[in-house]
């Protein structure tokens, strides 16, 4: 959380550690500890965490675990008493690898990285309920998401086999068509969105480096390329 100045871990057993007090980088210490805080009661091991950009108030950290729990957890920037409320959707099984909102707090975007199980859901109302949004993608692990800031129907899903993106996102069972202009079957294990006049996509490989595209109001939806020639 940059305006708290917190960086959030997992700390295994249903724990998050917290550290502070990033600003205070006194003479002579470098290699100290700096100050620390558990915020533990969070069921299994977390494996998905993410802070709100929308509230600045407090720090609403969201930490998804390997047993599909979901939990928003306010004043995570306090070292006692944070509030935590476990929103998880009824169908949830297996472990959490994405939490994304998008244009606010109230829609949130999940994924699940499991063989088996429903691997994307969507929620309008800040938790309250949730649509599988899988549709005909085949059973594959699903490691991040990203809505287009131009078009909400519009998302892209990294999986084991590369970049996957559909344009009806609002439909019951949104079609899911393979984005792998230029990119092989690998496996896509972070996705990042730069704002701004392009839109550019980041997505980090396991083991083929980082590829970038571009949100784009007409066709393509996206189109993956690297300005390495040779891999």
């Amino acid at each position: 959380d940059s305006n708290y100045g917190v960086i959030y871990m997992n700390a295994g057993s249903g724990n998050v550690r917290a550290y502070h007090n990033w600003d205070d980088f006194a003479p002579g210490s470098q290699g100290s500890i700096k100050d620390t805080y558990l915020i533990n009661n969070l069921g299994s091991d977390v494996t998905a965490l993410t802070v709100s950009p929308f509230e600045t108030s407090t720090s609403n950290l969201y930490a998804g675990n390997q047993s599909g729990q979901l939990w928003k957890i306010s004043n995570a920037q306090k070292s006692t008493n944070q509030d935590k409320l476990n929103i998880s959707g009824d169908d949830f099984v297996g472990s959490i690898s994405d939490i994304e909102f998008g244009k606010d707090e109230n829609h949130i975007f999940v994924t699940f990285y499991n063989y088996g199980v429903e691997s994307i859901f969507y929620s309008s109302d800040s938790g309250e309920n949730w649509l599988k949004k899988e549709g005909n993608l085949p059973d594959l692990p699903v490691y991040n998401i990203l809505q287009s800031p131009l078009d909400e129907d519009e998302v892209i899903i990294g999986t084991e086999l590369g970049v996957w993106y559909t344009k009806n996102f609002n439909s019951d069972n949104p079609s899911w068509t393979r984005a792998n202009n230029g990119m092989s079957d690998v496996r896509v294990t972070d996705l990042d969105l730069r704002l701004g006049d392009d839109y550019k996509v980041f997505a980090a490989t396991y083991g083929l480096g980082i590829f970038s595209g571009n949100f784009a109001v007409n066709e393509p939806i996206i189109n993956i390329k690297t300005d390495t020639n040779l891999i």
